[in-house]
């Protein structure tokens, strides 16, 4: 799962959902990774399935993006991954 949280936090405020609760953030998981959901819920889900994009895509879009934002703002990114 990939959170957008600005755009999750403005489709759980439309929908007039103050608190996250497990029910919310659970159950919106799996109501986005079957289709229930729109596009604008700030979630993407994947289960890596052939024609999905994998754990390590979405890790490396993310980690892109934070050193993206980083190098704009003069700093830098770091990531440790801890496989066990």
């Amino acid at each position: 799962v990939e959170f957008r949280l600005q755009q999750y936090h403005r489709f759980n405020s439309a929908n007039r959902r103050k608190v996250l609760t497990e029910r919310i953030v659970i159950g919106g998981i799996l109501d986005a990774y079957n289709g229930k959901l729109g596009n604008d819920t700030g979630m993407k889900v994947s289960n890596g399935q052939a024609n999905e994009p994998d754990f390590q895509a979405f890790l490396h879009r993310r980690a892109r993006h934070y050193r993206n934002e980083a190098r704009k703002l003069g700093g830098y990114f770091a990531a440790v991954i801890l496989e066990g």
